[in-house]
């Protein structure tokens, strides 16, 4: 069985197509090679450089406790960035098919918090995708078009005055659940199997 390997567009010819594929596999090893931790740092500092956000407005790895039918577990942002006091936008990094994981970012963003974070972020170094939590409708896809810390303070100015709360809490923790089976035990996990 042959695998489908996406190119971004139709080749025109086989030599456009065999350079069009050794092209993703070289953005395939690139981003693989790269690591989350390096990506979450590569994320940061790109809020910080060239869209004005502060260093202290910028969270890695932040944890969630949530609960749902009697069961606590830990899910985590890959980087949380706040705008003075409000939460703004949560970015998940994964390195490879960074569209799988939107709709764990849109549960987290709708019941991390009492009140949701507005914006969700998804990428694998290459890929952006921002999206509007409300709505789940993506914003933006590229880093170039991430609001500064400027619009970032208009758009929570706005949303104040209409804050959203999750409709269907219950359903959007069951969806953690569910992506929290994918990853690897947490040291909680195994001190309580011991």
């Amino acid at each position: 069985m042959s695998n489908y390997i996406e190119l971004g567009r139709i080749p025109t010819s086989r030599d456009d197509r065999q350079s069009l594929i050794a092209e993703q596999v070289a953005r395939e090893d690139r981003v693989a090679n790269m690591g989350v931790d390096k990506l979450r740092s590569m994320v940061a500092e790109y809020l910080t450089s060239n869209k004005g956000y502060l260093n202290e407005e910028i969270e890695t790895e932040r944890e969630f406790r949530i609960e749902v039918n009697g069961a606590s577990f830990i899910v985590k942002a890959d980087v949380l960035v706040k705008v003075g006091d409000r939460n703004f936008m949560m970015v998940k990094c994964a390195m490879s098919s960074p569209a799988s994981w939107e709709r764990y970012s849109v549960a987290l963003c709708r019941v991390a918090c009492s009140e949701a974070i507005p914006f969700c972020l998804v990428t694998d170094g290459e890929q952006v995708r921002m999206i509007n939590v409300q709505t789940a409708k993506s914003i933006c896809e590229n880093f170039a078009q991430i609001p500064t810390r400027q619009a970032a303070l208009d758009i929570l100015t706005e949303i104040s005055k209409k804050p959203f709360y999750c409709a269907r809490p219950d359903q959007e923790k069951r969806i953690l659940y569910a992506f929290s089976g994918i990853g690897c035990p947490t040291n909680e996990g195994k001190s309580s199997q011991t």
